[in-house]
């Protein structure tokens, strides 16, 4: 299950420094959250973070007990991220997330 997120539009924006002969740039940053759950038995879950464009970076904190379960980011695309947990459990493995891409 994914619920809840919020977009964070970004922007590019530059500043000539003349004279020290460069340019400063700074990259705006979209970014979502939400959480998602690892359903009993499942080894992977599916999880929509609706960025546009496959994420940079995808920041996982479990919300629930994860001892004894190895848990990670196996796959990005640019609509879903799939986290694997291993080995399966009894229980659900809930996560909280935030998915990054830097928006060229």
């Amino acid at each position: 299950p994914v619920a809840g997120g919020q977009v964070y539009p970004g922007n590019v924006t530059s500043a000539d420094d003349a004279a020290n002969n460069r340019v400063g740039l700074t990259v705006g940053v979209a970014a979502r959250s939400g959480n998602a759950g690892v359903a009993p038995t499942e080894t992977s879950a599916a999880v929509t973070h609706g960025l546009g464009s496959a994420p940079d970076q995808v920041i996982l904190s479990p919300t629930t007990d994860t001892t004894g379960v190895d848990w990670w980011v196996s796959a990005t695309s640019s609509t879903t991220f799939t986290i694997t947990v291993r080995p399966s459990t009894t229980t659900s493995v809930g996560f909280d997330w935030r998915a990054m891409s830097t928006e060229n």
